[in-house]
């Protein structure tokens, strides 16, 4: 009669298995009482052997050896899962951005720099290959081997910009912008392409390389590239800065600081308020107007209203100036460096001789001679650089006066002014075609008689 209880109890146990038999839970159905023993003898009855929890079985025997049902579900074995392998893959030096920003040293954030591009010189060590690590077999709750899922075989395509060294190390092997894709592909390009504005959302784009923008620069943020740069919209009171040539399909927009500089050529459909400075030539399509420009040679397609364009060797406009007589200066050999300079804006400053002093005995004086001395030898120095760069900049102005000329393609309106070196002319009518130089001899600034008009 016992043996006939005990099995009447033991099939009040319900026994449930987890996903892939690494889990097994335990109810009860109301029924005659048991004890641990039928407990065992129903877990071993569905083969769980391993993990078995024996703290979980003690709440299940105590409610055992009540007829009452106990429907809550206690997991009283656990087995080991096996653990994957995992796949060789690529762990970047430097994080994928955008970042949030760039903190400034006094502790404030600059949100504009946010490392959308990664700029990598050549030799720079961009990455990393793992090697793939086996995984680990299991055991379910029946003790029976779980085998590990193989490593998935990830394809990692490198790019000509990059090479794999003999520790895993990938190598930039020219400068440019790191170009990665998450499925895979790693490499360094000569020319990175931005596929919208600069602006806020994207931060200020920095590369050694070439750039590309679909869009605009926005008021404010900043395009800096070692190489060249190409803007298919507007700079709209933003600066960009180039190491080689500048091209911006549409205008140049200054507002409160908007600027362009190129190390060789820049092109540009207009300009509004903006400062343009090339190393090479400048071409304007349309028109320029409030805006300063510096370059090798400036041509303006359209009309040049206010402000300076000044150039070392040619400026050629179609149309200067305006009929009210606007003050627009048309100013050739000009040397590019130093820039801005002009001896006649920027003379030598000596310093004043200090007031005589009563003499003081002892190491305080001693102390305040040798800071007048030092004092005085930064002066002198800072003197002697001044001088040395008027000396140089004069000397490439003679070279430069030779040949340079202001040409007028159309027309010129009177009150513009022009100017080659030092030697000035104001246009006291309006002009026709004409080719104007420096007459050394007469010092004086003459049109070719075939070409000036009226």
């Amino acid at each position: 009669m016992a043996e006939q209880d005990a099995k009447t109890s033991a099939g009040r146990i319900l026994v449930r298995m987890g996903d892939d038999d690494l889990e097994a839970w335990v109810s009860l159905a109301a029924g005659p009482p048991g004890g641990s023993a039928d407990l065992r003898a129903a877990l071993e009855a569905h083969g769980i052997t391993f993990g078995v929890d024996a703290t979980a079985l003690r709440p299940i025997e105590r409610a055992l050896a009540s007829r009452n049902a106990d429907p809550t579900e206690r997991r009283v074995a656990l087995g080991l899962p096996a653990k994957p392998a995992i796949p060789r893959r690529l762990e970047l030096e430097d994080p994928e951005g955008p970042l949030p920003g760039r903190l400034r040293p006094d502790g404030s954030m600059d949100f504009r720099e946010r490392r959308s591009i990664v700029p990598v010189s050549t030799g720079d060590r961009v990455a990393r290959l793992t090697e793939a690590v086996p995984g680990t077999p299991g055991t379910d709750v029946h003790g029976t081997p779980v085998e590990a899922e193989a490593a998935t075989d990830v394809a990692i395509e490198l790019g000509d910009g990059v090479t794999l060294e003999a520790d895993g190390g990938i190598v930039a092997t020219r400068d440019g912008a790191r170009a990665y894709d998450p499925q895979g592909g790693l490499d360094v390009v000569e020319v990175h392409t931005h596929p919208g504005s600069v602006d806020p959302a994207s931060g200020n784009l920095e590369t050694p390389g070439h750039l590309e923008v679909a869009r605009d620069v926005t008021a404010h943020m900043q395009v800096r590239a070692g190489a060249s740069v190409r803007i298919g919209g507007l700079v709209d009171g933003g600066r960009v800065e180039a190491g080689l040539a500048v091209e911006i399909v549409g205008g140049v927009i200054g507002r409160e600081d908007g600027a362009v500089r190129a190390g060789t050529d820049l092109r540009a459909r207009h300009a509004l308020g903006a400062r343009l400075h090339a190393g090479g030539r400048i071409e304007i399509a349309r028109s320029v107007s409030g805006s300063r420009l510096h370059g090798r040679e400036v041509e303006i397609g359209g009309r040049a209203l206010s402000e300076r364009i000044a150039a070392e060797e040619r400026i050629l406009v179609q149309q200067a100036g305006s009929p009210a007589g606007g003050p627009i200066e048309l100013h050739v050999g000009i040397p590019l460096e130093p820039e801005d300079f002009d001896p006649t804006d920027h003379p030598v400053v000596a310093s004043a001789p200090r007031a005589g002093r009563r003499k003081r005995s002892g190491s305080s004086a001693r102390s305040r001679r040798a800071r007048g001395a030092r004092d005085a030898g930064r002066e002198n120095r800072a003197t002697r650089e001044e001088i040395d760069d008027r000396i140089r900049w004069r000397l490439r102005q003679r070279e430069l006066l030779r040949g340079a000329t202001i040409e007028i393609g159309t027309f010129a309106h009177a009150g513009c002014r022009l100017a080659i070196g030092s030697i000035r002319r104001v246009l006291d009518a309006d002009t026709g075609p004409a080719t104007y130089r420096l007459d050394e001899d007469q010092r004086r600034i003459v049109a070719d008689e075939s070409e000036e008009g009226s």
